[in-house]
């Protein structure tokens, strides 16, 4: 094979791995996706920043079954304990995503930490939300994984099967303590180029949480853009008990390329609005660069947003990684 010709694939892989990583379409160009991986480059043999607070899960869930915590773990990793359950979104433990994107900042909690109950919620299929390799760092502490329409099969081999349910758009799971609602959001589900538009149309969604005995609700919402109604449709439905939004606000950079799948801070807090939940915690940043970021520049794009909307300073609670907020503290 001529240098250019390999030149070529390594061009095509990279596009690929890029694509399945951010959720956007190979029309964009080959050219954006190569400014992303060169933008990743001076980072990839950093040793990840310790993570900047260490606050741990609250207690043992099953001794507080009213108490309700949000911990940011990094990215769109949460630990959420409710209704006497852990519950791990997008878990992302590893130190890269996709091979070219490594982590800056290290993981908020260990997975020695979490419980042999716990369950976990994959938003899609990306390969920064559904991390085949840190879902094997949970083995033997699953009780459940919860994914969307389509996505199952790529847990084959890692997951027990019996442990996976899919949930489409308007479905529900009941589990002791909890139960998990599947929303519609506004993203992509492939994960691989050649997947087809059966998959990649339905492979997605965010999460609602209730407890089954009333003490809390919270809302997840994965990846997505901004779209009016999906947002008016969560808080139709659950936002008069909605106590927290977990919003993405990034990556931001290029608009072009990120606005068809992600939410810019702007765009989260008229999201988070319009779901009518209490308080608002944002995810989905200073983790990994999948775009033209630089560190940073997410976090003061949501300081000029909520300067434009002072309003809700008050009710963004925005968490380090490894920081933990309480919402409620059973007796």
């Amino acid at each position: 094979m001529s240098r250019l010709r390999k030149g070529a694939a390594v061009c095509a892989a990279v596009v690929a791995i890029v694509s399945a990583t951010v959720g956007v379409s190979a029309t964009v160009g080959a050219c954006g996706f190569v400014r992303v991986v060169a933008n990743n480059a001076p980072y990839y043999f950093q040793t990840p920043k310790p993570a900047p607070r260490a606050d741990g899960l609250f207690r043992d869930a099953a001794e507080d079954p009213q108490g309700l915590h949000v911990l940011w773990v990094g990215h769109a990793t949460m630990a959420i304990q409710i209704g006497g359950r852990v519950i791990v979104t997008d878990p992302v433990f590893t130190e890269t995503v996709a091979t070219f994107s490594r982590r800056l900042v290290a993981a908020g909690l260990s997975v020695n930490d979490l419980p042999t109950d716990t369950i976990v919620l994959v938003s899609h299929r990306h390969m920064d939300h559904l991390s085949t390799d840190s879902l094997a760092l949970l083995h033997g502490r699953i009780d459940t994984v919860v994914v969307p329409r389509g996505a199952a099969p790529d847990l084959e081999g890692t997951v027990d099967g019996d442990v996976v349910r899919e949930l489409a758009w308007g479905e529900q799971l009941h589990l002791p303590g909890v139960t998990i609602h599947a929303v519609r959001v506004a993203h992509r589900g492939e994960r691989w180029p050649t997947d087809d538009d059966a998959v990649r149309d339905v492979a997605f969604g965010g999460y609602v949480i209730v407890a089954n005995d009333g003490s809390g609700a919270v809302f997840f919402a994965g990846d997505t853009a901004y779209d009016a109604a999906v947002f008016d449709a969560v808080g139709d439905a659950f936002g008069a008990d909605l106590d927290v939004a977990i919003m993405p606000i990034g990556p931001i950079a290029p608009a072009e390329m990120m606005r068809p799948t992600h939410l810019d801070p702007a765009e989260a807090l008229e999201a988070f609005v319009r779901t009518k939940a209490g308080l608002m915690v944002p995810m989905h940043y200073q983790t990994f660069l999948h775009s033209l970021d630089e560190p940073g520049d997410v976090e003061r794009a949501l300081e000029a947003a909520l300067l434009a909307r002072p309003a809700l300073r008050q009710r963004v609670m925005k968490l380090d990684a490894g920081e933990r907020l309480d919402l409620g503290v059973g007796p």
